[in-house]
């Protein structure tokens, strides 16, 4: 399987390696709930996508469940310690494995909100992903761990406690993923749509294929808060999903679109809290990448010669840098689709 089929393996391995050392305490203890609006909660310190939650008088609302069962634990009781009143709904921005893989472990009556393209890619991949991750992608990067504790023990090397944490997360991880269980959505939806929970209005726009072709952006009415899921990587290079009807010319247009709203705060999928000028450095990026793709086909690049030639370095200092190769396949693929 490629790594463009396997979006949950691509994000989460790494950030567990880069998050070990935290990641080996309790999964609740780096939870922090930071107040965004009135009622309205970012909760910092997850491994995967950003998740945030709406307390009203009826109950609660949360976007995004975590990226295991164990996490989703874990943002259950960062929202208990808020509040009291039930969870009512959980909506899902997409349906990569870090914003849903943590569902399991929400209140059983609790109502799963997913565009209908979200729950066919959860039925059409998520079990895959799963079993993938289980067999192939821990088991390696636990050899990797591992080795690295062999060579810090022998060498009684200064990152041997990190090299001890990072191996205790992966196992723990490990066993986690072993008791996953798949939770797909209980309620469905094709255009956009709206919740009235307590007298508070959410409305989760669907923008068209975007990351994903079942993005939906989530608008906390008289907030002017959005909650943009992957649609938006604060300062990250952003996945882009090739199996999952991404669609790059969309995602730019859809985003400009949202920058001539009055939003201010958003909500990104990954990165820390922004202001909506932020959302213009995801555009630029993209701009520049489909830019630089369009370039190498008209000097008859083929794919692998972009895939090498194409480095943008004016986004060096941006994170997950080493998805850009495949950034760089899946602008071809659709750029080469579109002539």
């Amino acid at each position: 399987m490629s790594s463009l089929a396997r979006p949950f393996l691509l994000v989460i391995v790494p950030l567990l390696l880069a998050a070990s050392a935290a990641a080996a305490e309790p999964p609740s203890a780096g939870l922090q709930s930071v107040p965004v609006a009135e009622g309205l909660y970012l909760l910092t310190g997850t491994q995967g996508g950003n998740v945030a939650y709406l307390v009203t008088d009826e109950g609660v609302l949360v976007v995004d469940a975590g990226t295991a069962p164990a996490e989703g634990a874990a943002i259950v009781a960062a929202v208990r310690r808020t509040t009291d009143r039930p969870i009512r709904y959980v909506v899902l921005t997409h349906y990569h494995g870090d914003h849903t893989m943590g569902l399991q472990a929400f209140p059983r009556d609790a109502i799963v909100v997913a565009h209908e393209n979200t729950a066919r890619s959860i039925r059409l991949f998520a079990e895959a992903d799963a079993r993938e991750t289980v067999e192939k992608e821990l088991p390696a990067a636990l050899e990797q761990a591992r080795k690295k504790l062999e060579t810090a023990r022998a060498t009684k090397g200064a990152d041997l406690a990190g090299a001890e944490k990072e191996l205790a997360s992966l196992e723990g991880y490990v066993a986690a993923m072993k008791e996953l269980r798949i939770v797909h959505p209980g309620l469905t939806f094709t255009g956009s749509a709206t919740i009235f929970l307590g007298g508070q209005e959410v409305r989760l726009l669907y923008p068209g294929p975007a990351h994903t072709d079942g993005n939906v952006i989530v608008r906390f009415e008289g907030r002017k808060v959005v909650h943009m899921g992957d649609v938006f990587f604060h300062r990250s290079l952003p996945y882009i999903d090739g199996r999952a009807g991404c669609d790059t010319a969309n995602w730019i247009a859809q985003v400009r679109a949202l920058l001539s709203t009055d939003v201010e705060t958003v909500i990104p999928g990954h990165g820390p809290l922004a202001k909506r000028a932020d959302l213009k450095l995801q555009v630029d990026y993209l701009e520049a990448l489909r830019q630089a793709v369009r370039d190498g086909i008209g000097k008859g690049l083929d794919v692998a010669a972009l895939q090498k030639s194409v480095t943008l370095p004016a986004y060096a200092e941006w994170g997950y840098r080493q998805i850009l190769p495949d950034n760089v396949k899946v602008v071809y693929e659709e750029l080469k689709a579109a002539k």
